[in-house]
């Protein structure tokens, strides 16, 4: 029996970035090969950057599409924070809060109130912010005096939440959330999936929101 991480499931090759980008590497090859095929004069310099525009364009979906570079860039991408309850040891619990990013419509924002509420959270300690402005919810957090902050958000977000709201004078212990870690290296790996371009699109987005500031 071969190893886990070089064994193959059938399923793997049934899936759609795969067989679309396996599907367009081979239309591009033919369609070129035919342009090729009867000798010409030779085509200037100007008109070959649209192949190898194709090319390029073929070969960055085939990368971002595999789970290896999805799995190097949520590597890069997702922090943790640290141990919540050293990170609390000896602070002032009644004069601390909790501020979740869920990056959801209002309807799921609402089922999470009354999970909180389910779960002992008195109802007027909860405040629903729907701007989905840091400066707003750090207004909040004054108006009602909170001298400690933990965020809670996805761990690929979590660092630009932070610089977010340190940004407006809010300094947080970041708690992560909805990790996904790195993935195991093996055959399959190298085989785009469209899970992986989903996950790399996300990793893509944190790092250019964070860098643009």
């Amino acid at each position: 029996m071969l190893p886990l991480s070089v064994r193959l499931a059938p399923s793997r090759f049934l899936d759609p970035a795969l067989l679309l980008l396996v599907v367009l590497g081979v239309a591009l090859y033919w369609s070129f090969r035919r342009t090729t095929a009867v000798p010409a004069t030779p085509a200037p310099p100007r008109a070959r950057w649209p192949r190898i525009l194709a090319w390029v364009t073929w070969a960055a979906l085939w990368l971002l599409s595999m789970p290896l570079v999805s799995s190097t860039l949520t590597g890069c991408t997702e922090t943790r924070g640290p141990d919540l309850s050293a990170a609390l040891s000896g602070k002032d619990r009644q004069k601390a809060a909790l501020v979740v990013l869920t990056g959801a419509p209002p309807d799921q924002t609402a089922a999470m109130l009354d999970l909180m509420t389910t779960l002992g959270v008195p109802p007027d300690r909860v405040v629903l912010e729907t701007r989905a402005l840091t400066a707003y919810s750090a207004e909040i957090l004054r108006a009602r005096g909170a001298e400690v902050v933990v965020l809670v958000t996805s761990a690929t977000h979590l660092r630009r939440a932070v610089k977010d709201f340190a940004a407006v004078g809010v300094d947080v212990i970041p708690a992560a959330a909805d990790v996904v870690g790195r993935s195991r290296t093996g055959v399959d790996s190298f085989l785009p999936s469209a899970s992986a371009l989903a996950q790399s699109h996300v990793c893509l987005h944190e790092i250019l929101g964070y860098l643009r500031g």
